[in-house]
């Protein structure tokens, strides 16, 4: 008798619905209220969105209350005030701010821009493409159901137009073409003489700061590491003993006097006799051949080198 396996019961993930990033919507909406000229409060109300929603930095707001959303800003606003949105929200956005002040070209702050939306906004891919003559084309691929409304495409225009401003930069020049499916922006990229010279404006403090940082830095580094870098007395003086044929004694006495002790300072601090301390010296200076104390302290320092 044939019994047939066990049939196993195949889980097929749901796909969640897409969303839009809470922040992105949130400074929309402020956007919107500073160039029209409305409360928040009016501009929200009657719709399906929980503004607390909006009051988490990161979180996610569901994409039919999105379209919802950017459709009644289209609804109270004309082409123009469309385009003033965007180029609000371009402004004002603390994120694109704070990366402006770390870029130094409009391509630079275009490349972190669609990378932040990218990760932001992964229910739609953006594709950044090189074309000729400092051409570039940004197209959005919306999933299914997550297009966005007619209405905000003025805004994301304007957007792409306004970034190089942040960097000290004229408008970028920018083509829309939109479809049910996707959204692509041709974006031609100002064009500056004065790049270098910007350049050399934004790093040249900061680097002569960081020179001198590290000037410091190396002086203390040099001050805590002089001492360990160098061999200890104890070591040195063994070194005496085999380099001149000293007694350990006689060696004791030599390295002292070759870092500055006088011989009464010698004599108290290894608690012997001043006579003895001379006595030392007198056999030191016999067996490495010298006859002036200057000449004792190079033979000295030239065998512990």
């Amino acid at each position: 008798m044939v019994i047939d396996p066990p049939r196993r019961r195949v889980r097929v993930p749901r796909r969640a619905p897409p969303t839009a990033p809470a922040m992105i919507v949130r400074n929309m909406v402020l956007s919107t209220c500073t160039v029209v000229g409305v409360s928040e409060h009016r501009l929200l109300e009657g719709l399906a969105l929980d503004p607390k929603l909006l009051r988490v930095p990161f979180g996610r707001v569901p994409w039919d209350q999105t379209n919802e959303l950017y459709a009644r800003i289209g609804a109270l606003t004309t082409r123009e005030q469309r385009r003033a949105i965007g180029r609000a929200h371009t402004t004002s956005f603390p994120q694109l701010r704070a990366v402006a002040q770390l870029t130094v070209s409009p391509r630079l702050l275009l490349d972190v821009a669609v990378v932040g939306t990218r990760r932001l906004w992964p229910d739609v891919p953006l594709e950044l493409r090189e074309l000729s003559d400092g051409r570039i084309d940004v197209r959005a691929t919306y999933p299914a159901g997550a297009r966005l409304v007619p209405a905000i495409d003025d805004a994301t225009t304007a957007f792409w137009e306004t970034l190089p401003t942040l960097v000290d930069h004229p408008p970028a020049e920018v083509e829309e073409d939109f479809d049910d499916a996707s959204a692509t922006w041709r974006i031609r990229l100002p064009r500056s003489r004065t790049l270098a010279a910007r350049v050399r404006s934004r790093i040249q403090p900061a680097a002569e700061a960081l020179m001198a940082e590290l000037a410091i830095l190396s002086g203390d580094l040099a001050r805590v590491l002089a001492p360990a870098s160098r061999a200890s007395p104890e070591c040195e003086v063994l070194a005496l003993q085999r380099q001149l044929g000293l007694t350990r004694a006689e060696a004791r006495v030599a390295w002292r006097i070759a870092h500055g002790a006088t011989p009464r300072e010698i004599a108290r601090e290894l608690g012997v006799s001043l006579e003895t301390v001379r006595t030392h010296l007198k056999r030191t200076y016999s067996k490495a051949g010298v006859r002036r104390q200057a000449e004792l302290v190079q033979a000295v320092l030239s065998a512990v080198r």
